[in-house]
């Protein structure tokens, strides 16, 4: 297991042990993928579910003519597949592609609901001790592991609200301010409250127009349009925002 495992929010509040009990439960893997090689396909059974440890994924959708579309851009330390999770197995209804070089530990999340698996992380010292010790550990170790994996879904369910929220606004300008404090508030570049901030997008022109899900070149007539009335300025991925004509709305507090 690589520190940078140890020290994600999956296995925030677990002891060393504890951490090494999860990982053989839950059948932790370790694999790596070249750059624009797919991981997980659309019709895919979903049997895990990924943390990427090195590089950054794509998430995409094809339409019914084949071609992809972006949804969204997963980096360093996200899960993903873990939208498929369930009871009864799902297939995958989007691709997940890598971006650069990929280093993806999977772990097999069927084990929660699968009990006869829970006491194989338990040291053989723990079995002797009898099944009300056993239980004990697994409540310890397990319900630990699925407060943080519950709480990494829905921070993950809100931000994907956020982008409903943007997306369903009619004006692409009011789309592309609020994408961009949207975005700016999740890596912490800017205060809630404050109206000139700059921030960098993850993705180039071509990409930012596929996140808002509208053309490109509507998209740089639009920020020309901006630019010339003073409201930001972009070079490259780094925008700067001078002001907000509109109010804050849920946006910001689905965050």
């Amino acid at each position: 297991m690589t520190q940078k495992l140890k020290e994600h929010a999956l296995f925030s509040g677990l002891s060393y042990e504890e951490t090494e009990r999860i990982w053989k439960c839950f059948h932790f893997v370790t694999r790596r993928y070249r750059r624009n090689e797919y991981i997980l396909m659309e019709g895919d059974a979903v049997r895990q579910i990924g943390i990427i440890i090195n590089g950054e994924i794509e998430m995409e959708k094809e339409d019914v003519f084949g071609e992809g579309c972006f949804l969204i851009k997963l980096q360093q330390g996200e899960l993903f597949g873990d939208m498929f999770i369930g009871q009864q197995l799902h297939y995958s209804t989007v691709n997940y592609r890598a971006l650069t070089e990929c280093e993806i530990v999977w772990f097999q999340y069927r084990t929660l609901w699968d009990g006869r698996g829970l006491t194989g992380c338990l040291f053989s010292d723990v079995r002797e001790q009898g099944a009300q010790e056993i239980g004990r550990h697994i409540c310890d170790c397990h319900l630990k592991f699925i407060e943080n994996l519950t709480g990494l879904l829905a921070v993950k369910t809100r931000r994907m609200l956020a982008k409903v929220e943007i997306l369903s606004t009619p004006f692409l300008r009011k789309r592309i301010l609020a994408c961009l404090r949207l975005l700016g508030e999740q890596r912490e570049s800017i205060l809630p409250d404050k109206r000139t901030y700059t921030v960098e997008l993850p993705f180039n022109k071509t990409g930012f127009a596929e996140f808002l899900c509208v053309n490109r070149s509507a998209l740089m007539r639009e920020l020309s349009h901006m630019k010339k009335e003073g409201l930001l300025h972009c070079e490259g991925k780094q925008y700067t925002v001078y002001q907000e004509p509109f109010q804050k709305t849920e946006i910001q507090e689905n965050l």
